[in-house]
């Protein structure tokens, strides 16, 4: 009876003696943000082949455990489960205890833990930036900064000092709990001229210095202030303008004035271009951020009525009594292209007998082939063709027409400018036809 009883321990006691055993071999026991701690956790088989499963119970810190959680190892040998430990940027720093279970695929169970340190080489974190990503001349910077006390213990009263441009400030951070969070809010405005480009805002807290960016925007804007006064005889016109942008910029201003009247007007630093019959006054203004300038017109009627009409009948009669050949060249756009019409008038008193009409169509074009007028000599080249009319002779008073019709091959958005038609004398130019835009596009 003995017997059987001692033969019934030994049995129970091999029944629940452990097939594995776990021991725990720190090869690194510190860990930093960018510095994982290594614990190895080593696995002697004492029974026939098995796997192993690894599992870490730290729920609110498993990401940062980086480890293979399966393992084989064969009767007698020894298998290590290879762990990382790498805090995030949230850590506090302290000791740390973490428990975990290696079960075997027999279903046997080790439990045990392993302890390391998390170290911060501070203790108190920036950890956002709240911010738009550009601002304009006279915008408002509305800046929070949030802090974290990543340290075990609660923070002191600490100053917090941000520079942007030109501005300083010094803000105070009361205390913070381990783990908590603190934001300091703060506000900037730009200034009026700020130039545009990258601007350094700097966080101090007490030897650390964080550095960011702020972007300025390039703007480029105008302040204008027209006045007009009616005095007699004359009209003063004044256009006050000013640089509101943080750039040096440039201001364009034209105004278009009869040129019968140019006489007595008064535009002090603009330049003139005739177009027809107006006189155009131009002025290029570049003003610094801030500068401004006054752009002047005045015009002076001082001159008695009676002479400017003389004038202005003068200026008639000698147009008209000058005058000898005229060309005109006109388009008209129909539902078969574009219909151009050239007329040629003699009003001079004198007879030419070697006039020839010339012409030109650019290649974007197609000629029709019949003429409603008299045919022209039509002879292609690379850029487009050449048409010529031999008049032979004009007398005093004649006037001829011609006429014919081109398509367009392209789509010219802006339009074209065609060629001005050539009257000649032999080789003499007689005169020459203004250019004429007009629409350009396929029906």
């Amino acid at each position: 009876m003995r017997k059987i009883a001692l033969v019934f321990s030994v049995l129970l006691i091999a029944g629940f003696a452990s097939a594995f055993d776990v021991s725990v071999d720190t090869v690194k026991g510190e860990a930093g943000v960018d510095d994982p701690a290594e614990i190895n956790l080593e696995v002697h088989n004492t029974d026939g082949a098995e796997s192993f499963q690894l599992s870490i119970f730290d729920y609110h810190r498993s990401q940062w455990y980086l480890y293979e959680d399966n393992i084989d190892v064969q009767p007698g040998q020894n298998g290590t489960f290879n762990i990382d430990v790498s805090p995030d940027e949230s850590a506090i720093r302290g000791n740390y205890r973490t428990d975990f279970l290696i079960r075997s695929s027999t279903g046997e169970e080790v439990r045990d833990s392993f302890s390391y340190r998390v170290n911060r080489d501070t203790g108190l974190n920036l950890i956002n930036i709240d911010r738009n990503e550009s601002y304009r001349p006279e915008d408002r910077i509305e800046l929070g900064v949030v802090f974290r006390n990543v340290d075990s213990s609660t923070s002191e009263y600490k100053n917090v000092g941000i520079n942007l441009m030109n501005y300083s400030k010094s803000i105070e951070l009361g205390p913070i709990v381990p783990g908590g969070e603190r934001r300091v809010s703060t506000e900037f405005r730009v200034p009026e001229y700020e130039e545009p480009g990258r601007k350094k805002l700097e966080i101090i807290l007490d030897d650390r210095n964080y550095t960011e960016t702020v972007l300025i925007e390039e703007v480029r804007e105008f302040e204008t202030n027209s006045s007009r006064e009616n005095r007699v005889l004359v009209i003063q016109e004044d256009l006050r303008v000013k640089n509101t942008g943080n750039v040096e910029s440039t201001y364009n201003h034209s105004v278009e004035k009869p040129s019968y009247i140019a006489p007595v007007v008064y535009a002090p630093e603009a330049e003139t271009e005739e177009q027809g019959s107006y006189t155009v006054y131009s002025w290029s203004e570049t003003l610094e951020p801030g500068e401004s300038t006054t752009i002047e017109v005045r015009t002076d009627y001082w001159i008695p009525l009676a002479s400017l009409f003389i004038l202005l009948a003068g200026f008639l009669t000698l147009k008209r009594i000058t005058s000898t050949v005229e060309v005109k060249k006109t388009v008209k756009k129909t539902e078969e292209g574009l219909d151009v019409t050239i007329e040629v008038e003699n009003s001079s008193s004198r007879t030419y007998d070697d006039v020839i009409l010339e012409d030109f169509i650019p290649n974007i074009a197609g000629l029709h082939s019949k003429f409603d007028m008299a045919d022209p000599e039509v002879k292609q080249t690379d850029e487009g063709a050449e048409l010529r009319w031999w008049i032979t002779e004009l007398q005093p008073g004649d006037q001829r027409i011609f006429r014919y019709n081109i398509k367009p091959k392209v789509e010219v958005e802006e339009g074209v400018e065609l060629d001005p038609a050539i009257l000649r004398d032999g080789d003499k130019v007689l005169d020459t036809s203004k250019e004429i835009s007009t629409e350009f596009k396929p029906e």
